[in-house]
């Protein structure tokens, strides 16, 4: 569950900010969590014995279990609509993605804090921090390329990736139940008496998503 504040990102552009980029997170975050936890029930029920399944060797684990669980005929269909379905989504997430990303980049820079912010912290004239965007394309470009000279490195720079985002989680909802507990209540969010009980399981969820995590970066 990780990616549902890109709202956030894009805030300074939203009409409304104030309501909707906090309806785009809570949204995003709900829809992730129920659609990952009944594709997690479906695998699992698909999923052949540890044996089995870790002897496969398959670059892609999951036409293996399809073959396993539906025969050939439900296994090629089912694979098909999963890579159709992958490169929508890979399309449409790298866009968001760069999006989220580049004003980011743009927002710190603008503050000064990268290298050559006086160049990232730059729009163009229709007011599209371009610059930023070239920065994005091109980290992400060296970051593929990885995948060249070594599979697994990519893998684990790739894994790695998530792991500082799990933490920022766990410690925004940590530090506002120890710092600022009782502020920000102009928001139009404000949970009220229900914050502190937030807080502290969007803590403890995310530190138990970062601990498990941790070992694939390592590997």
């Amino acid at each position: 569950m990780t990616g549902f504040d890109a709202s956030g990102h894009i805030a300074e552009e939203t009409k409304n900010a104030r309501v909707i980029a906090g309806k785009g997170i809570l949204s995003s975050a709900v829809a992730t969590g129920v659609m990952g936890f009944i594709t997690t029930i479906l695998f699992l029920f698909c999923t052949p014995d540890y044996e089995t399944l870790f002897s496969l060797g398959a670059p892609q684990p999951f036409v293996q279990v399809y073959a396993l669980a539906l025969g050939k005929g439900g296994s090629v269909f089912m694979t098909a609509i999963a890579t159709l379905g992958l490169i929508m989504f890979e399309t449409q997430n790298t866009s968001i993605a760069i999006v989220a990303a580049s004003r980011l980049v743009f927002a710190v820079a603008r503050d000064g804090v990268l290298p050559m912010s006086g160049w990232i912290g730059k729009v163009d004239a229709s007011g599209q921090p371009r610059h930023a965007i070239t920065v994005i394309y091109v980290f992400g470009a060296c970051i593929l390329c990885t995948i060249l000279p070594s599979q697994v490195a990519f893998t684990s720079l790739v894994s790695a990736g998530g792991v500082p985002t799990i933490a920022a989680y766990g410690l925004i909802s940590l530090l506002r139940l120890t710092m600022t507990p009782g502020r920000f209540k102009s928001s139009y969010f404000y949970l009220g008496k229900l914050a502190i009980p937030f807080y502290i399981c969007a803590a403890i969820f995310n530190a138990i998503v970062f601990s498990v995590r941790r070992p694939c970066c390592i590997l």
